[in-house]
């Protein structure tokens, strides 16, 4: 029985099991595993720029697979997002001028 007097119960549909299973080994384990590999053949800096993809992908998929109907708000927030990445990785204009420490003997 849980804190607010329910009893707790797991699902019985086997639906819910496969489900659970494709998120915790598929989705996480090997989508996680996949970004480390290529982590290590581009680099960081170049596999940082995923991410600026994820909104997108999730968003097209969202919107044939499971019938998401875009608003105003939701290009404004796609925007946002975007318009964040792009500035975050983009390089920056002034180098800054590194002074040297002091030399040790």
């Amino acid at each position: 029985m849980g804190i607010t007097g329910i009893e707790i119960s797991l699902p019985s549909h086997t639906s819910y099991w496969v489900a659970l299973f494709y998120l915790a080994i598929a989705a996480s384990v090997l989508g996680f595993t996949a970004y480390l590999m290529l982590l290590a053949r581009i680099g960081s800096a170049q596999a940082a720029y995923t991410t600026v993809l994820f909104p997108i992908v999730a968003l097209t998929i969202s919107t044939f697979v499971e019938g998401y109907e875009w608003s105003v708000l939701s290009v404004f927030g796609l925007c946002l997002a975007l318009g964040g990445n792009i500035v975050m990785f983009a390089k920056p204009k002034i180098k800054p001028v590194l002074t040297p420490g002091p030399v040790k003997p």
